[in-house]
């Protein structure tokens, strides 16, 4: 340091092609010459003036702290600050007295090239090791774990144990017998490992999955200013950061509960086209049960299937019902536009529009739905494949999220948007609720007046229209696609000026005003766009099949079978057209889960077909009435298009079988035979099923009771309960008769509807359009119900 004082003030900073100055070459060791020439030239020069001012220090005869204040001062220009001089002083003279020659290295920024100290398989395993723990924080923890395995003798890749690579290393010594506390290798310092570690992307990828990387990777910025109003609509579900008050309708009570909602938006205005919110009420247990039923046989439940987490397997999720009833307003409240398409964006899980309700939409509409893509990469730790969608395909309604969220922060009852970030106070809340909503002496209605810290279901939607209305209008947004306006102010004029206020404005006022750019706002540019776009108004009965629940089905075996919510339905109207249509014809039915009585059948194309009323219900044993109709409706579904279609293809070969029967017995009459034989049976041998189809009689009567002969009565005599049912036959033959002629009138009636709605399907189907208002209407109406069947008395003492 004395040398560096005898020559500091005779001493400049050199250019890097001049060789090293003499106070630097006293320094730095000869062996040390070749790192300092690798140095860049920006590096040299801050060794070369740090030894120098060190110099002066060392020197200075007003101390270490006043020469360093008056050198920061003096060699501002250079970003040395007097602590900061101090401390590279004595950080100088310790590596100093540790190695003699080392001190300029405390000076110079020198770092390591990457991966030139470590071997590339450690490297890679530290990798791993930091993207196998699952904390955001584990790179120190890694460190720590591979520093203890090396200590315990375990062998890391590309270093072996610690005994092998002392070996290596240190081959004229003897190996220690335990390992030597502080050995090892050279590079595992904190600083240069955490440089060695993954970058962010690639953590969160291992981490949180792909969803999570995408903040950390570069995006595809898509431009929506070319978009018109409802040329693209994404919808999405979403659930409210604060709980609220519902009455359950099930449990008749009021209750705390979280809030699930739907959100439709017009992507090309960032508008609220539609809004909907449902209570997510607990289930019970039966219910929870119930729940799970249904999401094994693939429940119609847009976020129940493949639920597997208790929070989701208890409460109501959003169903596709909801979905259609929100796409519903829009159109009813919109209409379609008349010059250009329309296309709804949607993910495939949540908030999903199944494969037949898609069809429905582009058969009615005209409208296509298109969905984000889906995940499924490979993860490497473990090969488990990822799922989930990409929310980010649909950024625009996710940020609007985000900001609404945010303005809702101070709404009462937050929940917070995970367990950690709720408040502390949130369970003494619900509690305070439920016991006052529990209270058995309260009426539903006194239970509603009660002043809890909660909103009812009513004030949040009336908050989210509100809320969404006030976002609809500001300007202080970076959306691409919005249009620059402008505001004035005019000197010595309190507020702004608009646009349209300057026609007011004299010539004077004109050049004095100051223009402000703004961000044109939601509502500005729909009002905008709006006045370029020509709209239709959709048909009412168009729009009264999109809260019909369409299926697409194949007519197979003289019925149309599907399965929807768990529950088997089936179809078969021997009175529709749709039945004569051929086996293996696609079709899409509409119907209502609610009254699944009638289903409504247009073919691929829209056009009207016919509608099929519900077979197979299950019926009361008890009811014979309802029992006699249905099997009624069956016999002649299968009279009308199984025997008759097969008799009239067979009607040749029965003629002639029947010719040769006529010709068999003649002969057999001439030869004097009483009764001759032949093909066909007698009518009163037939069962009462082949009875009906060869009479003609529409429904099924029950068999009347077969003869018996003398040799069966010792039988009879000991099993009197059969007896006296078998002497009752007649009785039984009388109420028969009497239900089928009642069950005739209400079969007539059914009939006439039928042919009814045969006619309209026909002219529909003619006139290959959809239905009209006053035909929907005329479909909608349920058939006559047959006539009541009451009691005779020889049914009475029948029974």
């Amino acid at each position: 340091m004395n040398e560096i004082a005898a020559q500091s003030s005779a001493l400049t900073v050199t250019p890097a092609e001049m060789v090293m100055p003499a106070h630097v070459a006293a320094v730095v060791p000869f062996t040390d010459h070749q790192v300092y020439e690798g140095l860049s030239l920006v590096q040299k020069q801050r060794v070369s003036l740090l030894l120098q001012l060190l110099g002066e220090m060392a020197t200075a005869p007003d101390g270490i702290v006043a020469a360093a204040d008056r050198l920061a001062v003096a060699y501002a220009g250079n970003g040395f600050s007097a602590p900061n001089l101090i401390r590279l002083y004595y950080k100088f003279r310790a590596f100093e007295r540790a190695k003699k020659g080392t001190g300029w290295r405390a000076l110079a920024k020198i770092y390591a090239k990457p991966n030139e100290q470590l071997p590339a398989e450690f490297v890679q395993e530290f990798k791993r090791r930091v993207e196998a723990n699952k904390r955001d924080k584990s790179t120190r923890a890694v460190m720590e774990d591979i520093r203890a395995e090396w200590a315990a003798g375990k062998s890391i890749p590309g270093y072996g144990t610690w005994v092998e690579f002392f070996k290596c290393t240190r081959p004229t010594e003897d190996v220690p017998a335990r390992w030597p506390f502080g050995f090892y290798p050279g590079g595992w310092g904190k600083s240069n490992l955490y440089t060695k570690q993954p970058s962010r992307a690639q953590r969160a990828f291992a981490r949180r999955g792909f969803a999570a990387m995408q903040r950390y990777i570069p995006h595809v910025v898509r431009d929506t200013s070319a978009l018109r109003p409802l040329q693209l609509i994404t919808i999405d579900d979403f659930e409210l950061d604060f709980l609220v008050r519902a009455f359950n309708p099930v449990k008749r009570r009021w209750e705390i509960c979280r809030c699930a909602g739907l959100l439709a938006i017009d992507v090309a205005t960032r508008r609220k086209l539609a809004i909907a919110i449902v209570p997510r009420f607990k289930l019970t247990k039966k219910e929870r049960a119930q729940a799970d039923a249904r999401t094994a046989a693939h429940a119609d439940l847009v976020e129940g299937e493949g639920e597997t987490s208790e929070e989701k397997r208890t409460r109501i999720s959003i169903t596709r019902g909801d979905v259609q009833s929100l796409l519903h307003v829009v159109f009813s409240t919109y209409g379609r536009p008349a010059d250009y398409g329309v296309t709804i964006l949607c993910e495939n899980a949540s908030a999903a529009i199944t494969a037949d309700f898609e069809l429905a939409l582009e058969l009615l509409l005209g409208v296509q739905v298109a969905r984000t893509g889906l995940i499924a990469d490979k993860t490497l730790g473990n090969g488990f494949v990822q799922g989930g969608g990409k929310p980010w395909e649909k950024g625009w309604i996710e940020s609007l999220f985000r900001t609404a969220w945010n303005r809702l922060g101070a709404a009462p009852g937050q929940k917070g948007s995970s367990y950690q970030d709720k408040p502390a106070d949130l369970e003494a809340k619900v509690a305070y609720a439920e016991k006052l909503f529990a209270l058995e002496q309260l009426s539903p209605e006194q239970a509603a007046q009660l002043r809890v810290p909660f909103f009812t279901i009513d004030q949040a939607l009336d908050g989210l229209n509100a809320l969404f209305t006030r976002l609809e209008q500001r300007d202080d947004h970076r959306m691409i696609g919005f249009a620059e306006r402008f505001v004035y102010q005019l000197p010595g004029v309190a507020g702004e000026v608009s646009e349209s206020a300057l026609a007011t404005l004299d010539q004077e006022q004109l050049l004095q005003a100051v223009p402000l750019p703004r961000r044109e706002s939601s509502l500005e540019r729909w009002q905008r766009l709006i006045a370029e776009t020509r709209f239709q108004k959709i048909a009412d009965y168009v729009l009264a099949c999109l809260l019909l629940t369409p299926k697409k089905i194949t007519l197979k075996n003289l019925r149309l079978t599907f399965s929807h919510a768990g529950t088997g339905y089936t179809f078969a109207d021997a009175d529709s057209e749709v039945m004569k249509l051929p086996d293996g014809t696609d079709v899409l039915g509409y119907f209502d889960p609610a009254r699944p009585g009638t289903l409504f059948v247009t073919d691929l194309k829209g056009a009207y077909l016919g509608a099929v009323r519900r077979r197979g219900v299950p019926i009361d044993m008890l009811n014979h009435a309802a029992i006699s109709a249905e099997a009624g409706e069956i016999a002649r579904l299968v009279r009308a298009r199984v025997v008759n279609e097969v008799r009239d293809r067979a009607a040749e070969e029965n003629a002639q079988l029947a010719a040769d029967d006529a010709h068999n017995v003649a002969l057999q009459r001439e030869a004097g035979i009483a009764e001759p034989v032949t093909h066909l049976p007698a009518p009163s041998t037939l069962p009462s099923t082949s009875r009906a189809l060869l009479s003609g009689v529409e429904t099924i009567t029950p068999a009347t009771a077969p003869r018996h002969d003398e040799a069966a009565a010792p039988e009879r005599a000991a099993n009197r309960p059969l007896a006296k049912r078998l002497a009752q036959a007649p009785a039984r033959d009388a109420f028969a008769t009497e239900r089928s002629a009642q069950l005739a009138h209400g079969i007539a009636a059914d009939v006439g509807a039928q042919q009814q709605r045969a006619a309209i399907a026909g002219r529909t189907r003619a006139a290959g359009e959809a239905l009209s208002a006053d035909d929907l209407a005329a479909l909608t109406q349920a058939p006559a119900a047959p006539a009541p069947v009451e009691s005779s008395d020889s049914m009475k003492d029948f029974l």
